[in-house]
């Protein structure tokens, strides 16, 4: 009698032999970071961009939501600008291993404590970290912890356990950072077994903080914060260390030696000295233009306790001699030629001294031949704010200069002006913004918006005129020469949306100019011109205009009849680009290509350019961009020079532009198989084909077998081969490329082909056999039937 272990044994075996499975791993190597941004009471904050460095930007939709796809495993740095809510930030780092959730809320950051890494075995662990204030406790069982978010602002301590006899703890007390660029990774505090650290305010006499006061110790500085608090870590328990207190060349507290103990780290100082240091000096203005004539005069002014300042061509550094030391507070500047110069200065007096916050940044223009106010590739950053406020808050908004035509305003004369692209942070992809700017005035003579494709197939069209005259009914100018006093406005709406009226404006207005106001702006202080607009008949100030020649136009303008869904609408110069030099339109990158081509923008003046690589002229000639070929691995640089007509004198021709960077590493893409997945029968054979490529100098055709076995079917030159197909079950297929030059592909995407036995599709005969055998065992385990 056959056993019934011995059935299922061989009912088993004849299952799995039916079934034939191979698969390829197939690893996901990204995942998708997402979450919410969200305002303290919980509800959405407004636009928010979230970047995961280095990855693009992502905005939040109208439910404060954010997805980032494809985050490579690892750890990466991220930071939230709630550009809406305050304009402030928060950076943090975030592991990814699989899906993350990560939700953020304005004001707040997390405290990320970590254990040393690469542990002895002498060190114990943690058992614990928590925070004091909110008795918020968890475990680094990870090396890594999130605790949190926290105010932005407010001081907590972080405490950590060890497991030893005394339950040793490493205690910080810190303020809660947002973080920068420069410092990406706040509230990061490193656990590490018999250390801790020391910590506290320092206050003067009367009890005010002490700012800027530098506290050391053998190997550590570090500077008071403006509420006179410091933070000194990893020192060594049982270690005694001598702690500095100073101020300028001041010292402000008697050094003191501290023993290093278990517990809390808290050392209070008051001081009885108080340190005079001067005031901070400041520039008259943070940047201007001036053309290239023999010097320019700089203006700073200084405050109290000052004896002498020093001012400085660049950094402030022992390796840099100033270009001024005394107590002037002007110096002539004698300039050396075209381009952008910063200064920075310093106030000094015995106990220190006092640096300005804000560099003064010249730039200096080479002669032009043109009259053109604008040039190509020109560009101005402003913040748009609407009355009432747009759903979408402040609009950032870019306008750049890309040409020049003449068209027709509407009173109907023909006007030369700048065509300028427009681009507003909100818009969809697919939204066009263009505006023509009249030379004379640098006022908008013709707008044209369409919306997104993908939204709607409205636009709107707008004509205006602007008609300046004198006292005596004459033509004037706005920004030079005859100053007008009244002002004729004409503007016709063509709005391309169904049952929408167009709209039209015509009125008299009576203009107002003054000189040398100043204007305070994101992108620093101005001296400009300031033109108000008055409707002659409500005595309304229509426009508010501020001007400024650096700028090469408006660094503030309120507009009160926009043509628009608002009452008024303000812009504000947030940032600006006017090129003093040929510039690359590429940036520093590393590429994976021999070929490349490298754009600059029209530099005005210039008849010709030299493109340098590697110190070799490469190219010379009067286009704006050039492919250069053949590029070997690593790296390259490259200048660009503009050479300007011969109305300049010789010491001028030559402009030498910004440089360029590239970093090369060529790698040479697999050819694309150009057959699909498919079933076929065992003994017959499958034409395989793949792209051809250039310069190659053959071909390998790589197959591995369904028992995981590799065999190369094919090397040649040809770009097909007939496979044969000769055992059951999966065939993968891949195709690399020999290059002539050495370099070789790698391998391509997978094809798949799975062999059956025969047309009837073997694994459901060997289905059957196992069932048909099943039955005959099962006969032949069967008791004899009594009768």
């Amino acid at each position: 009698m056959v056993s019934s272990r011995v059935v299922v044994v061989c009912i088993l075996a004849l299952l799995l032999s039916s079934v034939n499975v191979h698969s390829e791993s197939n690893t996901s190597e990204s995942y998708t970071l997402s979450g919410y941004v969200l305002l303290p009471d919980g509800s959405p904050a407004d636009a928010t961009s979230v970047k995961l460095v280095p990855m693009d930007s992502v905005w939040t939709d109208q439910n404060g939501f954010y997805s980032i796809p494809d985050v490579s495993i690892g750890e990466h740095i991220i930071r939230a600008y709630f550009m809406n809510n305050g304009h402030t930030v928060a950076y943090r780092s975030v592991v990814v291993d699989g899906d993350v959730e990560l939700n953020w809320t304005v004001g707040k950051n997390w405290v990320i404590p970590r254990t040393v890494e690469n542990l002895t075995v002498a060190d114990y662990n943690l058992t614990s970290v928590s925070i004091y204030e909110n008795s918020e406790i968890t475990d680094l069982d990870e090396g890594v912890a999130y605790l949190g978010p926290y105010d932005i602002g407010n001081y907590y301590t972080l405490i950590g356990t060890f497991d030893d006899a005394e339950e040793t703890t490493q205690q910080f007390h810190f303020q809660v950072s947002e973080g920068s660029t420069t410092y990406p990774r706040p509230n990061e505090f490193t656990f590490q077994y018999g250390m801790n650290n020391l910590y506290g305010f320092l206050t003067d006499s009367t009890g005010v903080p002490m700012n800027e006061v530098l506290v050391s110790i053998e190997n550590q500085t570090v500077s008071t914060n403006t509420d006179g608090f410091y933070l000194l870590q990893d020192l060594e328990i049982g270690n005694t260390y001598n702690v500095s207190f100073k101020q300028g060349n001041v010292e402000v507290f008697q050094t003191v030696s501290k023993e290093i103990f278990s517990g809390s780290g808290w050392f209070n100082v008051s001081s009885m000295m108080d340190v005079e240091l001067p005031e901070s000096p400041y520039f008259h203005l943070s940047l201007d233009t001036c053309s290239l004539v023999y010097s320019y005069e700089i203006k700073w002014e200084g405050g109290n306790f000052t004896e002498y300042f020093s001012v400085y061509q660049g950094e402030i550094s022992d390796d840099n001699t100033p270009i001024y030391t005394g107590t002037q507070k002007s110096i002539n500047w004698v300039l050396t030629g075209a381009g952008t110069f910063e200064f920075n200065i310093i106030a000094v007096n015995s106990n220190g001294s006092t640096e300005s916050s804000q560099p003064f940044v010249l730039i200096v223009l080479p002669p032009s031949q043109s009259d053109d106010l604008w040039s190509e590739g020109m560009s101005w950053d402003y913040a748009l704010t609407h009355t009432p406020l747009s759903p979408d808050g402040v609009h950032n908004r870019t306008i750049t200069a890309i040409s020049t035509e003449t068209i027709e305003d509407a009173f109907g004369s023909m006007r030369e002006s700048y065509l300028v692209r427009v681009t507003d942070g909100v818009d969809e992809e697919g939204v066009q913004r263009y505006r023509w700017v009249d030379k004379s005035n640098l006022l908008m003579i013709k707008t044209y918006w369409a919306d997104a494709p993908s939204s709607s197939s409205y636009y709107q069209e707008g004509t205006l005129g602007w008609e300046f005259t004198d006292s005596e009914g004459n033509e004037a100018s706005l920004l030079s020469g005859v100053q007008p006093i009244e002002l004729h406005f004409n503007r016709t709406n063509v709005i391309g949306v169904p049952g929408h009226p167009n709209g039209y404006d015509d009125t008299v207005n009576i203009v107002s100019i003054s000189y040398d106001v100043e204007v305070s702006t994101p992108a620093g202080s101005f001296m400009t011109t300031y033109i108000s607009i008055t409707d002659a008949s409500d005595g309304i100030k229509s426009w508010e205009l501020w001007y400024n020649h650096t700028v090469r136009n408006w660094v503030k303008i309120i507009d009160r009849l926009p043509g628009s869904h608002s009452d008024s609408v303000e812009y504000v110069l947030t940032a600006f680009e006017v090129p003093v030099s040929p510039q690359f339109l590429v940036e520093d990158s590393s590429i994976d290509t021999k070929n490349f081509r490298i754009y600059w923008s029209y530099f005005q003046g210039a008849e010709s350019y030299k493109l340098i690589h590697n110190g070799v002229v490469t190219y010379a000639g009067p286009y704006n961009s050039y492919e250069v070929t053949n590029l070997e691995d690593g790296e390259h640089h490259f200048e660009i020079v503009a050479i300007m007509n011969s109305d300049y004198p010789p010491e001028l021709r030559t402009v030498i532009g910004n440089s360029l960077n590239l970093s090369v590493l060529f790698v040479q893409n697999a050819p694309i198989l150009e057959i699909e997945n498919q079933n076929l029968t065992i003994g017959s054979s499958k034409l395989v084909t793949w792209s051809e490529i250039d310069g190659s100098q053959g071909y390998v055709l790589g197959v591995i077998l369904p028992d995981g076995s590799y065999y190369e079917a094919y090397n040649g030159s040809d770009n097909s081969f007939e496979l044969e197909i000769d055992h059951i079950g999966q065939h993968r297929i891949r195709v690399m490329v020999l290059m002539d030059d050495g370099t070789n592909s790698g391998w391509s995407e997978s094809v798949f082909l799975l062999a059956d036995g025969d047309t009837n599709n073997a694994s459901l005969g060997t289905v059957v056999f196992g069932f048909v055998l099943l039955i005959v065992l099962l006969i032949s385990i069967s008791p004899p039937r009594k009768v």
